[in-house]
């Protein structure tokens, strides 16, 4: 029978084959080192004590023997006065003697303070490696920069947007009075009109990369971004760095997995 538990990192469902426990496995979502738990042991059975002869019994199942007295001389009862006297070992409270234990209405009270006694640990907790720490630390880094590149492109693109309208309302103004089934008025509208809605379209992706929303519009984002039509920056070689960097950040497994889209469709 297959053991299931969840991450202590992403609270993800975990599924692994009998007979694997104290094992490490690793996440297939954040990558996190867990181990594998046991399952909760069963409560043993109580064990009937054994009933042990008594020292003036002789093993006899039947009764027949019976304890070895003499059945012709009668028992008297002891005398009373005979009797040990109860020891008068009554000593009275002194400033030395412990208190007795305060009540708690905590009732793990006791079993925390055995365990700090004993110095037990919890049987399922792990220490971090330090591959999975550089790890951790690798994704948040990866994280930030692709923040930050987002920023700054969309930066571009709302400079690019601004341009575009500046330019297509220049054509607007300076084309007014000229018939309008002239063809080639009606493409460069069109081609501005396409032009600004490429950047817009741009923008939102871009900002879906930012909050780390849909993997597959932040990728298109990106890619739009090296379009010159897009981007006019791109022309130059210094800003085309940044959607190939922001491309390779978005491909890196770590960072996909942070994305809402890949917890949306991840299996349970």
């Amino acid at each position: 029978m297959p053991i299931s538990f969840r991450c202590e990192t992403c609270r993800r469902s975990i599924r692994v084959p009998d007979g694997s426990e104290g094992k490490p496995t690793r996440c297939p979502d954040c990558y996190s080192i867990q181990l594998i738990p046991f399952p909760a042991p069963s409560k043993p059975s109580p064990k009937k004590q054994k009933k042990t002869a008594q020292p003036g019994e002789v093993e006899d199942p039947l009764g027949i023997t019976g304890k070895n007295e003499s059945r012709w001389e009668p028992t008297y009862p002891r005398n009373p006065s005979t009797e040990d006297k109860p020891a008068n070992n009554f000593s009275p409270p002194t400033s030395t003697s412990t208190a007795p234990p305060e009540l708690t209405n905590n009732p793990f009270a006791d079993v925390e303070a055995i365990a700090y006694e004993g110095g037990i640990t919890a049987p399922y907790t792990t220490t971090t490696t330090d591959d999975e720490m550089w790890m951790h630390e690798r994704a948040g880094k990866g994280r930030q920069t692709l923040v930050v590149l987002s920023v700054i492109l969309m930066a571009i693109s709302t400079a690019m947007i601004f341009l575009a309208l500046v330019v297509l309302a220049a054509r607007v103004v300076s084309f007014i009075g000229q018939p309008f089934q002239d063809p080639r008025w009606v493409a460069r509208l069109a081609g501005g009109m396409i032009l600004v809605g490429l950047q817009v379209a741009t923008l939102f992706a871009l900002n879906e990369a930012r909050r780390l929303g849909n993997w597959t519009s932040a990728v298109t984002g990106m890619i739009l971004s090296l379009l010159p039509c897009c981007n006019l920056t791109t022309l130059l070689l210094i800003p085309a760095f940044l959607p190939i960097w922001g491309l390779v950040l978005l491909f890196r497994p770590e960072i996909k997995a942070q994305f809402i889209s890949h917890w949306d469709h991840s299996p349970e």
